[in-house]
Order: C-alpha cells, then structure tokens, then sequence
C-alpha cells in the first residue's frame, strides 16, 4: 500500500456540503473522492501544458507548403482507391 499523509484543508461550507452529499449517493468517503478530483486535476492540467507545447511547437516551425500537398495528394489517393460501395 503507498504511503498516505493526513492533511487539513479548508473548503467553502457549501462545497463541503456538495461533496458530502455526493458521497453519500455513491458511498465513496471523502478521502477517495477528493484524492480522485486531485488526480483528474492534475491530469487535465498536465494534458493542457502537454497540447500547449505542442501548439507552441508547431507554432514555430508548421508545415511546408511540401508537406501540405503531400497530404492533399495522399488523401486524394486514398479516396481514389477507396471500393465505396
């Protein structure tokens, strides 16, 4: 089992009030729900800051016009030989 560390954190009543509320509709106690919502937070933001650099990435330095036909040309091909029916 991983090391746990108890924590006090302050939430706003009403917040509280939700969470409990949830937790009572589906039986995860607070620990699990709030140690589920840091890791969903932490992967959002971690998967924002991952497409973030990919932007910023493709930001400086896009594609060719090479490129680009090359893809026009590959994707004309591929409906070309495509049965269709």
């Amino acid at each position: 089992m991983p090391r746990v560390a108890k924590i006090s954190i302050s939430l706003p009543l009403a917040l509280l009030k939700r969470v409990d509320r949830y937790c009572r509709i589906t039986g995860e106690t607070r620990s699990e729900f709030l140690r589920r919502a840091a890791i969903a937070s932490l992967e959002a933001e971690e998967h924002r800051e991952a497409v973030r650099r990919y932007l910023d990435s493709y930001a400086a330095e896009p594609e060719s016009p090479h490129e680009i036909d090359a893809i026009g040309r590959a994707g004309r091909d591929a409906i070309v030989t495509e049965s269709w029916e």
